[in-house]
């Protein structure tokens, strides 16, 4: 019963009960989304609620065991703050598993920071201060995080879709290290017990560096990480624009051949009204075949049932023709998907370009390549099968060895796929059999890239 008292006379103040509502008003405000709207209010809200209450548990529950376990007391308020942003986030966030991490890391680093800062500050100045007073100092030190969740959710690191592993071990680290060292420092000179030890201007000189550099870090990251994709983004714009210019050259060469079979048509006709009144049979027999084999060679406009599909597979149809390369298709699709055309025609004709290239370099033309698109389990399915260079191991091939000049437009063509299927919540496989690269891209139909930045 003592803990218990002790608990909310003493440690569940009015300054303590603000910190609280600031860390939890943070996480909600970082990892969920909120609207003008009034639903969406409530339910901001009541994140926040709930939040507070799983602050508020796992700091009773560890304060509990800390006054009957003596050495935990210098590190229950942490250990209860890491748990709490962990089951916040596992209960509300809606960000991807990367983001999670830097976020939790740097909100972590930052909540003990402060709060230690806080502590620090109303030693040092005055261990009898009065409580409105320190309830102020409380709000003003405290708003450093929330004015921090505020500049984040502008320029939130979850917008990057391209975060590295570096990236994540570097933020990780430095936050790490920086609770570590204060961690240390409170066991060494028994700091939570000690009122004299907190009045050291160079730990909250310390601790003032280390809020500092939290910010700097998380914002180097973010704004080097956002380089990054900006960069990826003209180029994908790039590729996109040549690829336009492409489509349109083979249109119009497609629309030429057609007025060149036109005008053969009617020449033909004449041909063969000519050798009927002449009695030609055999000769007329000899015509006709190699007038349909003319015909067969010309690609014809398919129906997959979808318009951009259809747009997309016959200007890559065209693409192939004019490379002497033949494209197998079978689609089972509905007629409206939930993606933006620009995703779609993106993921696609990279697919099947590297396809194009992989054949013609293989000089295997009289194989077709494969294309696959149906609907699997709420997922659009497209599959890319076609020969490759003969002289290439398994290794080479899943590592994307290219036999292309341009390397880098190649390795280029596979980023864009794998951030289209990440952008709508699915995946991308590749595998090598028998001679044949197999090309597996996923999209989420339920998802419509809601995750996206």
């Amino acid at each position: 019963m003592n803990a218990i008292s002790d608990f909310f006379n003493i440690v569940y103040s009015v300054s303590f009960i603000i910190q609280l509502f600031v860390m939890s008003f943070s996480f909600t405000l970082i990892f969920t989304n909120v609207e003008k709207k009034a639903r969406s209010i409530i339910y901001f809200i009541l994140r926040i609620a709930a939040c507070f209450t799983i602050y508020t548990a796992y700091t009773f529950s560890f304060f509990m065991l800390a006054y009957y376990c003596k050495p935990l007391f210098y590190y229950n308020y942490f250990i209860a703050y890491f748990l709490s942003l962990v089951t916040c986030c596992l209960i509300f966030s809606k960000l991807d598993k990367r983001s999670n991490v830097i976020l939790i890391a740097t909100l972590f680093g930052m909540e003990v920071t402060v709060s230690q800062l806080e502590h620090s500050l109303m030693f040092f100045y005055d261990t009898n201060m009065a409580s409105d007073l320190k309830a102020f100092i409380s709000i003003c030190l405290f708003s450093l995080i929330g004015a921090f969740a505020i500049i984040v959710k502008s320029n939130s690191i979850s917008k990057i879709s391209n975060i590295t592993g570096n990236s994540i071990f570097l933020v990780v680290s430095v936050n790490s290290v920086f609770v570590t060292l204060v961690c240390i420092y409170i066991g060494i000179t028994s700091y939570v017990f000690a009122a004299s030890a907190s009045s050291d201007i160079y730990f909250i000189s310390t601790l003032s560096a280390f809020y500092v550099l939290e910010i700097l870090v998380y914002f180097l990251i973010y704004l080097d990480l956002k380089q990054n994709q900006d960069n990826s983004n003209l180029r994908i714009e790039k590729k996109m624009l040549e690829a336009d210019l492409q489509a349109m050259t083979l249109t119009k060469q497609s629309v030429k051949e057609i007025h060149d079979i036109k005008h053969d048509i009617k020449n033909q006709y004449l041909v063969m009204q000519t050798m009927l009144e002449q009695n030609k049979e055999k000769e007329l027999e000899i015509y006709l075949r190699k007038a349909g084999a003319d015909i067969a060679n010309i690609p014809l406009a398919a129906d997959y049932g979808n318009k951009d599909l259809n747009t997309i597979i016959n200007i890559e149809t065209l693409k192939a023709h004019s490379m002497n390369v033949t494209l197998s298709v079978i689609a089972k699709v509905p007629s409206i998907l939930p993606f933006e055309l620009n995703d779609l025609c993106s993921l696609i004709c990279n697919l099947i370009d590297n396809a194009i290239e992989a054949t013609k370099a293989s000089g295997q033309l009289d194989i077709p390549i494969t294309c696959i698109f149906n609907i699997k389990q709420d997922y659009f399915c497209t599959v890319i099968k076609n020969p490759v260079l003969k002289s290439l191991t398994r290794d080479d091939i899943l590592s994307f060895k290219s036999s292309k000049k341009d390397s880098t437009s190649h390795g280029l063509g596979h980023s864009i796929v794998e951030k289209t299927a990440v952008k709508y919540n699915g995946y991308v496989e590749y595998e090598f059999d028998n001679g044949f690269f197999i090309a597996e891209a996923f999209l989420d139909m339920k998802h419509g890239g809601e995750n996206h930045g």
